[in-house]
């Protein structure tokens, strides 16, 4: 047998070598890649195939490609639009942080803030409902401000109107005509016409393509490929048509004047306070020695009633009786203020009611406790949450979430470190002869006497004298001499062992400790890819024996698995909401793929089932390598009321009470306000007096340009002013008026917010007046949890119509099939995507 093995050898010797080579390289590459496994490489006996439009989206790497492609395009605005209510919310939403942005400018009341800024972004905001769809998911896809659903919908339309192209053989991607290239850069050059310059172009390419991990190349392809899909999705809302009369009716939508008011409110204007956490009463005079215990987060506080005066004690407290109950309560009240528990406290005739801040609520409830007959404690809060927790136990909020309970197997570097022997004397001197040059003489300690010192016992420098005739030959002996002392200094340059010793021996040392770290992580390594092959060997043999998961974790094979190794076992547990502070106490690091998608490490333990119940891989800890082994999954279940948060159910009972009494309050004022019995005193009021859109605008133009006038003025008197100091040429008389100019530029800001305040709110009452009819009464037109807007329309005036000219009727057609062709569009591609879904189920 040898012999035969040594002729195979001899004669295909290199063959044979060559072979090997490769099998050991694949294998040692596999081996030791980083939080890699050979079963990577194994098929996933859970995944399920989704196919939408021949691709498929449960596909990671297929995922990951569209996924990167949708957000090059959204960077450019050139993403396909979504459909449906994703769209409309989508819509919504930005104008919602629009106006947010809009309402933050008007209360800060900066110095800061851009006037012109703020007028441009108030007229976008006017003009965005008139906005086509095409250019609205443009300005969203560019703000990134959408969510996952907008983009997931873009993505599926995009893919759709791709299949569709494919099979229409609409601008095959294969062409290249000089004629579709210019299409192309016009295309482009609709994104933004700065893309017109090449170099400008190829700089936003590089730049999303850098921010993106994508080629210059791939960053062309892939608007060539949205340029081809919106191209087609143009076709396909090309279907609008509109009667020539219905644009003229149009056209005559704004010839209309009103008089109206409209009334805001929102809860910053409405006073409430939280509910107590209990009420004292005091019914009669405590006895000498009643005390009230408190507890309240991990502060205590013990208030002891004494007839004579004691000093507190930490957090013991003396209250001193008094013949009535009026100065008792007021004793009593002040001692718990003083004690900075953290409760405020309301006092009225015969109680105290306390309360306490919002952000400084505890997780358990507050406790008081009374030895006292005549002091009652309101216990009434604790019911109250009880009940509202029965009610809300299985929402989200208040219910035990779905859990992933797992045992972590974990091979520490620490626990392969081999214990490192003193370098011996040879040794040393063998690592002194090797690397001299790297060692230098160590400094001689410092002189006692410090050069200040010397000085003064010097004495006084004495007069200088006449130059002398020798001091040539004194120059000549000094610098001799300085050349002497050069030379015996270069001969003592040379390090001897001695002198270093200390230092050879650390460096020796610190290198040991570096090599055996290096040794210990492979072995670490090495320990837990083995453990990871005899799991994976064990599973199907275990799986053969026990009929259910349960009885396969607790067997005793398994068990004896774990223990063979050198590994330290944890047992965790998480839900989704702290899968990433769990993977961060674990000290679990991200891979790459993990960092590009955002996802958390202890997703792929989340993703553990009966089926598949260890980690594939081996992941990278702080402390070495780890395997996460699945011990059981627990479902969502009604949480207890004794494992709730006191101060989220508090602070949902507060909101709950409050939301009831803003409600009560504005159904109070909406009766007011039909009964003509309403001051405005509260939140904004706004009237108007025949006003169009358009003459509304011009009016608030006006008074803006006037106020923008004035703070002109007043900043260049300001600034003359300023420079004027910078001279020192400032009389008192330019400081008063310099006082003057900035009382009087802080109160045209504050007018200046005012007056955009009263433009935001009197152009919500024209865009409400088409609606409604002029009958006087006032109209509830919006309530939400924090505000209302309530209107009146007092009249309606039809301005004088002017002769409509053909090409201003063309236009109104065009813009209302414009309108009605995106409809038609977002129809067609909402069913072709709902045929995919249907499809990639069925399959």
């Amino acid at each position: 047998m040898i012999t035969a093995l040594q002729n195979l050898i001899s004669k295909k010797g290199k063959f044979v070598f060559i072979l090997l080579l490769v099998v050991v390289s694949i294998s040692f590459v596999l081996y030791l890649a980083q939080g890699a496994s050979v079963f990577d490489h194994l098929p996933d006996p859970n995944y399920q195939k989704k196919e939408f439009y021949g691709v498929d989206l449960n596909d990671p790497d297929e995922s990951r490609k569209l996924s990167i492609s949708n957000q090059v395009a959204s960077d450019f605005g050139a993403i396909v639009g979504p459909v449906g209510e994703v769209f409309e919310k989508a819509d919504v939403r930005y104008l919602e942080s629009l106006q947010a942005q809009l309402q933050s400018a008007f209360q800060s009341q900066s110095r800061e803030i851009d006037q012109e800024a703020l007028q441009r972004l108030f007229q976008y905001m006017q003009s965005w409902s008139n906005f086509p769809d095409s250019y609205k998911v443009m300005e969203i896809a560019r703000s990134g401000n959408y969510d996952f659903d907008f983009s997931d919908s873009s993505l599926k339309a995009k893919l759709t109107i791709d299949s569709l192209a494919n099979k229409l053989e609409f601008l095959p991607l294969q062409i290249n005509h000089p004629g579709l290239n210019t299409y192309y850069d016009k295309f482009i050059q609709s994104l933004d016409p700065s893309l017109a310059s090449e170099e400008n172009r190829t700089q936003a390419f590089e730049f999303i393509g850098q921010r993106r991990g994508v080629s210059l190349r791939g960053v062309d392809s892939i608007l060539y490929s949205h340029f081809r899909a919106k191209a087609l999705d143009r076709l396909l809302g090309g279907s609008g048509y509109t009667l020539g009369i219905e644009g003229e009716l149009e056209l005559h939508r704004t010839n209309f004047a009103w008089d109206g008011d409209a009334y805001s409110l929102n809860s910053d204007d409405f006073d409430h306070l939280d509910p107590p956490l209990t009420t004292l009463t005091l019914n009669e005079l405590p006895a000498e020695g009643d005390r009230l215990g408190i507890v309240f987060a991990s502060k205590r506080g013990s208030f002891e009633f004494v007839r004579e005066n004691k000093e507190s004690n930490g957090s013991k407290h003396f209250i001193k009786l008094t013949d009535d109950i009026n100065s008792t309560l007021s004793a009593l009240s002040k001692s718990i203020v003083d004690s900075a528990i953290g409760l405020s406290v309301t006092k009225s005739t015969d109680s105290l009611t306390l309360r306490s801040n919002l952000s400084i609520l505890p997780a358990q409830l507050p406790k008081f406790s009374s030895s006292s007959q005549s002091l009652i404690i309101d216990r009434s809060l604790q019911s109250e949450l009880a009940a509202l927790h029965e009610l809300r136990k299985e929402e989200d909020l208040f219910a035990e979430p779905a859990r992933t309970f797992a045992t972590a197997v974990a091979f520490n570097t620490n626990d392969f470190l081999i214990p490192l022997p003193e370098p011996d004397e040879e040794r040393m001197r063998s690592y002194f002869q090797r690397n001299k040059d790297q060692f230098l003489i160590p400094s001689d300690p410092p002189s006692p006497k410090s050069e200040e010192n010397y000085d003064q016992l010097k004495g006084a420098k004495g007069p200088l004298g006449e130059p002398d005739s020798n001091s040539s030959s004194s120059l000549e002996l000094n610098l001799l001499s300085e050349l002497q002392e050069d030379l015996n200094v270069s001969t003592k340059n040379e390090v001897t062992f001695e002198e270093v010793r200390v230092e050879v021996k650390q460096r020796i040392i610190d290198g040991d400790k570096i090599d055996a770290e290096r040794d210990a992580e492979e072995m670490a390594q090495e320990a837990a890819l083995d453990f990871l092959e005899e799991i994976n060997g064990l599973k199907d043999l275990l799986r053969s024996q026990y009929p259910n998961y349960q009885e396969l974790r607790n067997s005793t094979e398994f068990e004896e698995l774990i223990k063979s190794t050198t590994a330290k076992t944890r047992s965790i547990s998480f839900s989704k909401k702290d899968i990433s502070i769990q993977g961060r106490i674990l000290g679990l690091e991200r891979r790459e793929s993990e960092k590009r998608s955002n996802r958390e490490p202890l997703e792929e333990v989340n993703s553990l089932n009966e089926r598949l119940f260890f980690t594939r891989s081996i992941r990278r800890t702080k402390e070495g390598f780890s395997i996460f082994v699945l011990d059981r999954k627990t479902d969502k279940t009604a949480g207890k009321f004794e494992d709730a948060s006191f101060a989220l159910l508090y602070k949902e009972y507060a909101k709950n009470l409050r939301l009831e009494a803003f409600n009560a309050w504005l159904d109070q004022v909406f009766i007011d306000l039909e009964g003509n019995r309403s001051d405005y005193k509260s939140g904004q009021f706004v009237s108007v007096e025949k006003k169009s859109s358009a003459t509304l605008g011009g009016a608030f133009d006006k008074r803006s340009r006037k106020l923008s006038s004035e703070l002109s003025s007043l900043e260049k008197e300001r600034n003359e002013i300023s420079a004027g100091a910078r001279d020192s040429n400032q009389t008192k008389s330019q400081s008063k008026r310099k006082i003057e100019i900035d009382e009087t530029i802080e109160k045209i800001r504050d007018q200046q917010s005012e007056l955009n305040r009263e433009r935001a709110l009197a152009s919500r009452l024209i865009e409400s007046a088409v609606a409604m009819e002029p009958a006087g009464n006032w109209v509830e037109k919006e309530r939400t949890e924090n505000s209302a807007l309530f209107i009146r329309l007092r009249g309606v005036y039809t301005m004088r119509s002017q002769e409509v000219k053909s090409d201003e009727i063309s236009n109104s057609v065009a813009d209302l099939e414009f309108v009605r062709a995106e409809k038609g569009r977002n129809l067609i591609v909402a069913d072709l995507i709902g045929q995919g879904l249907s499809a990639a189920e069925a399959n």
